[in-house]
């Protein structure tokens, strides 16, 4: 594998990764060229060899209610206090549900009842944009496959969408919170994942940084419906969404702005299993 990437790389300039090149604003064309070749070309292999299998998402993704109160010291020093109401509050004002509640008392009734079917294949495992490396010649390598393993078809997609949200969105200000939730509003009144996401005129996003993460999970989105074929039921989606949002809340590359996204995102898509 060494040999081959040193020959496939000959030339000058040095490799890099998507998640530098897509924030230094690398353009939508290149995006969409670059996760072609992952998710098409490259895992799209293993994807295509999908089978439909009894499952439990809920235990598939980690979610275990005895968590919960390792989970609450993290939403409490995101949130900045206590983490005792069953509803919570942004600084600029928006309520949400508390999802150390959620972990609590609900998830373990939810858990017997989460006996359904998904397609399962073989899947990277752990795929975020540092995984992800483009050498000079443009050639796309994914590497670290240490956590590679047969598991939920959507899993890399979910993985993925979940850094362009809570690493590369720019948040810089609380005003950029208000943006954040438009883009939240969305995408949880999303229930058929056959369907395509809205073109962006048709949303109310203003910010250009919301509006390229948006452009940018269109084309995440798109390959879902050859992935997921009958299975449309977002509930899939939101179950993988809340493993990774409520794991933002210790992770070092998202600032405080990105956090109490992921944290009032992780509430809200809570409340939507639960229903």
């Amino acid at each position: 594998g060494g040999i081959k990437y040193r020959y496939a790389s000959m030339g000058k300039g040095n490799s890099t990764t998507f998640n530098k090149l897509y924030t230094s604003g690398v353009s939508l064309e290149k995006v969409r060229k670059y996760l072609d070749i992952v998710f098409k070309d490259q895992l799209g292999k293993f994807y295509n060899a999908r089978t439909y299998e009894k499952s439990n998402l809920l235990e598939y993704y980690g979610h275990d209610p005895k968590r919960a109160e390792r989970l609450k010291p993290r939403i409490e020093e995101v949130y900045g206090n206590s983490a005792d109401d069953e509803t919570l509050v942004l600084p600029t004002g928006q309520e949400f549900p508390n999802p150390y509640i959620f972990n609590r008392d609900v998830l373990k009734d939810l858990i017997p009842l989460n006996n359904r079917s998904s397609y399962f294949s073989y899947v990277h495992g752990d795929l975020n944009g540092a995984n992800i490396m483009i050498d000079p010649q443009e050639n796309i390598w994914l590497i670290d496959f240490f956590h590679t393993h047969s598991g939920h078809v959507l899993r890399d997609l979910i993985k993925l969408e979940n850094d362009l949200l809570y690493i590369y969105t720019p948040m810089y200000r609380e005003e950029d919170l208000n943006e954040a939730i438009k883009l939240t509003n969305i995408l949880l009144d999303i229930r058929d994942l056959a369907q395509p996401l809205r073109p962006v005129e048709d949303t109310d996003l203003t910010h250009p940084g919301f509006i390229r993460t948006y452009e940018t999970l269109r084309i995440l989105r798109s390959y879902y419906p050859p992935l997921i074929a009958h299975d449309r039921d977002s509930l899939q989606l939101l179950i993988g969404q809340l493993r990774y949002s409520l794991h933002t809340l210790m992770f070092f590359e998202s600032n405080h702005f990105h956090k109490l996204w992921a944290l009032y995102n992780s509430g809200h898509i809570s409340k939507r299993i639960a229903e």
